[in-house]
């Protein structure tokens, strides 16, 4: 014969579980925080661009369209937002 669970056992499993269930769900939003920092890219710098552009292209014209490119590409993966 199976025994009854008691009001009081009844509310202390409910408790548990409750509690259980929330502390997971914490754990589980600092795991994807966690996760978020970790996969942020490291964007280059509006002078970090300059550089490389100076570096690789002689031409002005190729010069130009290599740093409004790659700028209009940082600013996209950041949301489109304009940080440097």
């Amino acid at each position: 014969m199976e025994k009854k669970q008691t009001a009081v056992e009844w509310l202390i499993e409910k408790i548990n579980k409750d509690l259980i269930h929330k502390s997971m769900g914490q754990i589980y939003g600092k795991a994807k925080a966690m996760e978020k920092e970790q996969n942020q890219l490291e964007l280059p710098t509006d002078e970090e661009i300059d550089d490389v552009a100076l570096e690789t292209f002689i031409n002005d014209s190729k010069r130009f369209g290599f740093i409004e490119g790659v700028k209009w590409m940082r600013d996209k993966i950041n949301g489109g937002k304009d940080e440097n």
